[in-house]
């Protein structure tokens, strides 16, 4: 089975839930194999792997990723999976301790963007959805909102490309924005209105989570037309503010792993970039502000507002 996602032609014994199967010959290839966790425990053999990023996901699991002095990269997740790329970064072992969709929960939403990064991908934790004029990117700290707006944008008709992390990659017409997986984490407040229901699928309950995959999302790259910094508070009001175009303003959501210094000079080239040809918008609002309600009026901005590279939002 043949799947697209993160920039990658991936290739698949097992089927990924939610995702339909497509390919693009053009893209960096990654081939997913099976294994037992003994039998991947015993092929990392190394005398020495650094620690790249470790951190705790929502299911309060931890996740840590290394580096072998061969140039295999190990994804610990808690106890319930084992995964590792080969050097080359071709071929992604799986070795799940356990059945069920939390493992594979993490290899879609975690792993595979963490692999696209490896590859040579840059990426930002973001929401995006693509709207007629390419796609519209919301920033904001973890919990505040981002899905949810996700989620009303994909309501007007703008198909998912990211629920929490965004790959984006230089192409000879600049940068391009890379739809993830079409899947998405949302509180259960957030997703039992019946209209959310109709844009999503669900694959399952994980812990206060719905694990949710996009009916209908995108599957194309496309230029980044808007950067939307989304502030929620109990004190604020629904307000929205253009901002000068300007890189420093995406810094707290850049991803990446540890790198030379001619990777972090491009990194900042292709920010820069990226900060240049779309409109950044700062959108505050307050508790009482429904995701709906903030759409509608990022939609009307955007709408009213030139693009900085002269194209006009449909």
């Amino acid at each position: 089975m043949r799947y697209v996602a993160y920039g990658l032609q991936i290739s698949s014994p097992f089927a990924l839930p939610g995702m339909a199967e497509r390919t693009e010959p053009t893209l960096p290839s990654l081939e997913l194999e099976i294994q037992t966790r003994a039998t991947l425990e015993r092929a990392w053999q190394t005398t020495r792997s650094t620690p790249v990023w470790e951190g705790r996901l929502g299911d309060r699991q931890t996740l840590l990723v290394e580096l072998a002095d061969s140039g295999e990269h190990r994804f610990t997740y808690g106890n319930r999976a084992l995964f590792a790329l080969d050097a080359d970064g071709e071929r992604l072992t799986c070795a799940p301790s356990e059945d069920g969709i939390a493992w594979q929960r993490v290899l879609l939403a975690k792993v595979l963007a963490n692999v696209a990064l490896i590859a040579g991908y840059e990426a930002l934790h973001a929401s995006a959805v693509e709207s007629p004029a390419g796609a519209v990117v919301v920033l904001a700290p973890s919990g505040t909102g981002k899905t949810a707006l996700a989620l009303a944008l994909a309501r007007r008709g703008w198909p998912l490309m990211s629920d929490d992390i965004l790959i984006l990659g230089h192409d000879r017409d600049g940068v391009r924005a890379h739809p993830g997986t079409p899947h998405m984490n949302a509180d259960l407040p957030t997703v039992s209105e019946r209209a959310t229901r109709g844009v999503a699928l669900v694959l399952g309950v994980l812990g206060e989570e719905l694990w949710l995959a996009a009916r209908s999302p995108t599957v194309t790259p496309c230029p980044v037309r808007a950067v939307c910094l989304l502030e929620r508070g109990p004190h604020l009001t629904l307000t929205t503010e253009t901002k000068p175009a300007s890189p420093l303003l995406l810094a707290p959501y850049m991803l990446g792993l540890a790198d030379d210094p001619q990777r972090e000079h491009d990194r900042f080239a292709l920010y820069a970039e990226l900060a240049a040809h779309s409109t950044l918008i700062r959108v505050t609002a307050g508790h009482g502000n429904p995701p709906g309600q903030i759409a509608e009026r990022l939609a009307d901005v955007l709408h009213d507002q030139p693009h900085p590279a002269e194209t006009v939002l449909a």
